[in-house]
């Protein structure tokens, strides 16, 4: 499963926020009740509410008991989205019925090309497991639907986005399977796209699509001057009447396409670099290993690259934390870290003051999270008394950050509990840190669960004066 498909996911529950987090309204029992535009988007809220409550109560529940997999778990995210999506994309049209409205039939618009999103993010989960996963039936329903607005006229900027996300995908299409006579029709609309208004973005980001689709193509050795050529048509195209915006715009994306190819570049070395992380994942030596770190300097101040400082260097610290790693090489981590800290505290680090700065800070973090560090946990526990962290000295301690709002944090709490049961006489200490948790929450949680480890609350601690540790961590 691609790293984008779960990006997607993402983006997509996160785009219910404005629905979950709606105000509790006037409960409406079924679409056709809903008589305004304000019900029709009422009763949608309560729809993707109350589906997103059962499937989050679905995955706590085979989680805790154990039976959770990831079958299940895209099974039930399938089942959210399509009734999300199913919902969306009814409501959206009989908004389009009821008003004569502009900016509520825009509304309507949004509300259906986000339900026939959601709905083609289940096709794509329902359809996963296959080689050659079949066209999504609503992926061309929303194809349809797009072209439809763009004959009708009233919303060109819902359709300038939409084209825009579509050339985005068609860049992916073509990165993996190149086609010259595609890749020209491609030109041609990125083209368009970028004089189009209005429009969210902004006039390079429709060829920045291209230009990913040239580096990607070039990178493979095929078609070396591709670049140039490309660069060179752009450069011929802004410069022409036939790009219509101002003197201003025209300056600005010229500006940007000299950048683009470079940043395009460093960024597939960013890419790269991830992917040699696996490799030494699976094959770890030394040598490599010394070899890789040496990349990730040099990429960390490369200009200019739409990643900061710190992204290289990502990679050197999950290579770190492996369990191998960690067990055949205890003081590779420490060793790495001080290299890290003396190369940014360099000369050869020349970025500016904040850019330093900030990577310390986050190198200073990383450190402390990897297994071997030596933090120090400090705050008040739930009961308002100093924790004493070298009480601990000698003994095996889990730090655990948690919250009573937590599901999957409360469904770990049995094995935590057999875990301590079995191992607390031999040497074996829990601290649990309730971040961003009411005191009155926290205590009611430990009291249910009967959890019997030291526990410590950030709001107390926060209150004596001390740093957040959820922030720090």
């Amino acid at each position: 499963m691609s790293k984008h498909f779960f990006k997607l996911i993402f983006v997509l529950l996160f785009s219910i926020s404005p629905v979950v987090a709606a105000e509790e309204k006037k409960e409406i029992v079924s679409l056709d009740e809903a008589k305004t535009v304000a019900e029709i988007r009422d009763y949608i809220s309560q729809v993707s509410a109350q589906a997103s409550q059962t499937a989050q109560s679905r995955n706590e529940k085979t989680q805790s008991t154990g039976t959770r997999d990831q079958t299940d778990f895209f099974r039930t995210q399938s089942k959210l989205f399509r009734t999300i999506g199913e919902v969306s994309v009814a409501g959206g049209e009989k908004i389009l019925k009821i008003t004569e409205d502009q900016s509520e039939l825009a509304k309507g618009v949004q509300i259906k090309i986000s339900g026939l999103k959601y709905l083609i993010a289940a096709d794509n989960l329902d359809t996963r497991e296959q080689k050659e996963p079949p066209v999504s039936q609503h992926q061309v329903l929303l194809d349809n639907f797009i072209n439809e607005l763009e004959k009708d006229g009233r919303f060109p900027f819902i359709v300038n986005n939409e084209r825009l996300a579509q050339l985005t995908d068609e860049a992916n299409k073509l990165r993996r399977n190149f086609n010259a006579e595609d890749f020209e029709k491609f030109i041609k609309r990125a083209k368009k796209l970028s004089h189009a208004q209005p429009a969210r973005f902004k006039p390079i980001d429709p060829l920045f699509n291209v230009l990913e689709v040239v580096v990607s193509v070039s990178g493979t050795g095929n078609k070396p001057q591709l670049v140039d050529d490309t660069i060179k048509d752009f450069t011929n195209f802004v410069n022409s009447e036939e790009f219509d915006l101002s003197a201003e715009e025209k300056k600005s994306t010229l500006e940007q396409l000299g950048n683009s190819v470079q940043i395009i570049i460093n960024n597939e070395h960013l890419k790269n670099l991830s992917t040699e992380s696996n490799e030494l994942h699976k094959n770890f030596t030394a040598e490599k290993f010394e070899t890789f770190v040496d990349q990730a300097k040099k990429l960390s101040v490369t200009k200019p690259a739409k990643f900061k400082p710190i992204d290289p260097f990502r990679n050197v610290i999950d290579i770190l934390s492996s369990d191998k790693v960690i067990k055949n090489n205890p003081q590779l981590a420490d060793k790495t870290f001080k290299d890290l800290i003396a190369f940014v505290n360099s000369e050869e680090f020349n970025l500016s003051e904040q850019e330093k700065t900030e990577t310390l800070e986050q190198l200073e973090g990383y450190s402390l999270r990897v297994i071997g560090a030596n933090p120090e946990i400090y705050g008040k526990t739930v009961d308002d008394k100093d924790f004493d962290w070298n009480a601990l000295r000698g003994k095996y301690v889990l730090v655990k950050f948690t919250a009573s709002w937590c599901g999957p944090c409360k469904a770990e709490i049995p094995g935590l509990l057999s875990a301590y049961e079995k191992y607390h006489g031999k040497g074996f200490e829990i601290v649990s840190i309730y971040v961003w948790d009411k005191l009155p929450a926290t205590k009611k949680i430990i009291e249910e669960e009967k959890i019997p480890w030291i526990c410590l609350s950030e709001e107390l601690t926060e209150k004596a004066g001390l740093p957040l540790q959820g922030k720090k961590y």
